[in-house]
């Protein structure tokens, strides 16, 4: 199976550098307290979503910083928290 050419470029490679680098990150449900496993777009200096707890299922805020040496700081917080 090969790649279709466009502009010159292969389009296989062309979706690689589009695609966001997703780093697995160790955090704790603010509600239940189970360690939960987020997947964080390491690309993307400063982020803030909501995602649903794998465990209870209750939607957390999601706080994500990249400092300048590279390394992701990830805050779960709930809906109620600033």
């Amino acid at each position: 199976m090969g790649f279709i050419a466009v502009g010159g470029e292969a389009l296989g490679a062309r979706a690689l550098r589009m695609t966001p680098m997703l780093e697995p990150v160790l955090t704790c449900c603010p509600y239940c307290g189970e360690p939960i496993e987020v997947l964080v777009d390491s690309s993307v200096e400063s982020q803030h979503y909501i995602e649903d707890c794998q465990v209870c299922c209750r939607p957390m805020q999601i706080s994500v910083e990249v400092d300048e040496d590279g390394a992701l700081h990830v805050r779960a917080a709930s809906e109620n928290e600033g």
